[in-house]
């Protein structure tokens, strides 16, 4: 099973952050849109009339996103109060298939 470490390293600051983020490329404000001449009025038209747009056909159920997600790893000068290696620290567990993958 995934997640069956005995041990849990109370007090340690090292965090493991995960975001997950939803691209609509279909509903893209291009450069070309922000060009020389546009006024900041006619940006900010264009980006109400895109996200109108975009937020219409979400709740409609008429777009896709693209997800990505993005994995920031604490470095081992962050973790504190444990130690980070050897049998002391649970690392000679194996790797679950799952996460392997």
């Amino acid at each position: 099973q995934i997640g069956t470490r005995i041990s849990r390293k109370r007090g340690c600051p090292a965090t493991i952050t995960v975001r997950r983020i939803v691209r609509f490329p279909d509903h893209a404000l291009f450069p070309e849109d922000m060009g020389k001449g546009k006024s900041d009025w006619a940006i900010r038209e264009k980006k109400a009339d895109i996200l109108f747009r975009l937020k219409t056909r979400l709740r409609n159920g008429q777009v896709q996103g693209k997800e990505r997600f993005y994995v920031q790893l604490p470095c081992d000068e962050a973790h504190l109060l444990h130690p980070t290696s050897g049998e002391e620290a649970c690392m000679s567990q194996k790797l679950h298939p799952a996460i392997n993958r």
